[in-house]
């Protein structure tokens, strides 16, 4: 597991790279750093910026199933902000 500077690094460089229109490389960026993650919030934050990158290439079943991701780790871990903007980016991709 990286240390947590590391993946802070890889988040701002993913976050960096979507903000550019690279949506691919920040989805491997992203994807890297949710298998480096445990946190179920975190998980569930990184599941939205990958449901959002695939929601802005107009992947819009990919990012849908993200968002779903996302609003399932932000149940178990009790985070109600979480899961509001999970279940808000599910409704705009639907």
């Amino acid at each position: 597991m990286a240390p947590p500077g590391e993946k802070k690094d890889l988040y701002e460089e993913a976050r960096k790279k979507a903000a550019k229109g690279d949506f691919n490389r920040a989805i491997a960026d992203y994807t890297k750093l949710l298998e480096q993650e445990k946190d179920r919030t975190k998980r569930a934050a990184v599941e939205l910026q990958i449901g959002n990158a695939y929601y802005k290439k107009r992947m819009y079943n990919k990012a849908y199933e993200h968002y779903a991701d996302s609003l399932r780790l932000a149940r178990k871990a009790g985070d109600k902000h979480a899961e509001a903007s999970a279940l808000g980016a599910q409704a705009n991709a639907y």
